[in-house]
């Protein structure tokens, strides 16, 4: 009597190796998440410290566009900022048009340092999404943008829950606004 042997052809993989290979993607995953949460919200950061330079920025073109000066606020401690006219200007729904306003994340606020705090006019307001709601904020003092390009020279923050600070800077000079990368500081966040 003959024996065969039979070759054993697996086409698959064992429930141990399965295991095996997920539980080392994990203790990889639990390696590298803190990192990756950690650029992530310092991308955020940076993107919603760019968003106020953009605007910023903006209310010096438009200062220079309209032959008018134009002030950027923000909301010392919470999260809003606009830009508007510094003074009632001609057309409103021109004007209104170049009016803007938006806020940062919730896990982000300006830096409440600035003791100076000021409601604005609602005539100001007006054409702006929420104004009803923006009357009642106590707003930081004005950044002004001049028609011939220069600007009020001012620093502050953009602080995030996590600690992470972008500074936002303008000059008076030339009207230019940027923004820096700062260490993290030791301050308690407070939530709006």
């Amino acid at each position: 009597m003959q024996t065969t042997h039979h070759k054993l052809n697996r086409s698959g993989y064992t429930l141990l190796e399965m295991l095996l290979v997920l539980g080392l993607l994990v203790v990889l995953a639990g390696f590298s998440a803190p990192h990756l949460m950690t650029a992530f919200r310092d991308n955020q950061l940076k993107e919603s410290a760019e968003n106020v330079r953009v605007m910023m920025s903006g209310s010096r073109i438009r200062a220079m566009d309209t032959d008018s000066i134009w002030q950027f606020r923000y909301e010392p401690g919470g999260r809003h900022y606009l830009r508007v006219p510094y003074e009632i200007l001609g057309d409103p729904a021109k004007v209104n048009s170049m009016k803007d306003a938006d806020e940062l994340p919730k896990t982000m606020q300006f830096d409440g340092s600035q003791t100076a705090h000021q409601k604005l006019a609602p005539e100001l307001l007006e054409g702006l999404p929420d104004s009803r709601n923006l009357t009642s904020i106590n707003w930081s003092t004005p950044i002004l943008f001049f028609p011939d390009g220069t600007a009020t020279d001012v620093e502050f923050q953009v602080v995030a829950k996590d600690g992470g600070v972008r500074r936002v800077i303008v000059r008076e000079m030339t009207g230019a606004v940027s923004v820096k990368k700062l260490e993290t500081i030791d301050r308690s966040f407070k939530r709006r």
